[in-house]
C-alpha cells in the first residue's frame, strides 16, 4: 500500500470500540389477523387503570446507551469494510408492550376503553395461551429488568479526497 494520513501508512485492520447515547422511538405492535395492532393504545397492562394505580402509560421513545465493537478493513486506498455488533440498553420495559409479570381483569377494558378497543386489548392482552401447551401461568414479564436489544452491521464505504497511489 502506498497511501497515508499524517504521513504515516494507514493499517489494513482497525479494530475500534465504540459508546453512546441515543434515542430510540418504538411502537409496539402485535399481528392479528391479518393487520398489525399498535398496543401501547390499548392499555394492556392496565396502564391508567384506577385498580393498577402505579402503572402509568409509557412513552414510545428512550433513551439508549449504545456500546459495541467492529472492525474496519482498508480494502485499498479508496474503499473499506467495516463490521459492527452493537448491544443497545434502553430506559424503558415496553420495547414489546411487556413489563408487568400478571395479567390484568381483562373486564377493565370494558371500563376504561371503547367497545372495539376493549375487544382488541381483551384478545390480545394474554397471546400466551396460543402456545401449545398455553402458558398463562408463567409471569407476562419482569418489571425489574429494561429491554435490550442488539444490532450488527456490514458496511462498505468509499473514502472521498483521498491520495491515490
Amino acid at each position: 500500500r502506498n497511501y497515508q494520513l499524517n504521513n504515516r501508512n494507514l493499517p489494513r485492520f482497525s479494530p475500534y470500540l465504540t459508546l453512546g447515547v441515543g434515542i430510540a422511538f418504538f411502537t409496539p405492535k402485535a399481528l392479528y389477523g391479518s393487520e398489525w395492532i399498535k398496543l401501547q393504545p390499548l392499555r394492556l397492562e392496565g396502564q391508567g387503570f384506577t385498580e393498577y394505580p402505579e402503572r402509568e402509560p409509557y412513552r414510545t421513545q428512550t433513551i439508549t446507551f449504545p456500546m459495541g465493537v467492529g472492525l474496519r478493513y482498508e480494502v485499498n486506498s479508496a474503499l473499506y469494510v467495516r463490521g459492527e455488533i452493537m448491544h443497545r440498553l434502553t430506559q424503558t420495559d415496553y420495547l414489546d408492550d411487556v413489563s408487568n409479570g400478571d395479567w390484568v381483569d381483562p373486564n377493565l377494558f370494558y371500563k376504561y376503553l371503547s367497545v372495539a378497543d376493549a375487544d382488541l386489548a381483551s384478545k390480545l392482552y394474554n397471546r400466551s395461551k396460543k402456545v401449545n401447551p398455553p402458558r398463562n401461568t408463567r409471569p407476562r414479564g419482569n418489571e425489574k429488568n429494561n429491554d435490550v436489544f442488539w444490532s450488527a452491521q456490514l458496511r462498505i464505504g468509499f473514502v472521498l479526497n483521498r491520495k491515490r497511489g
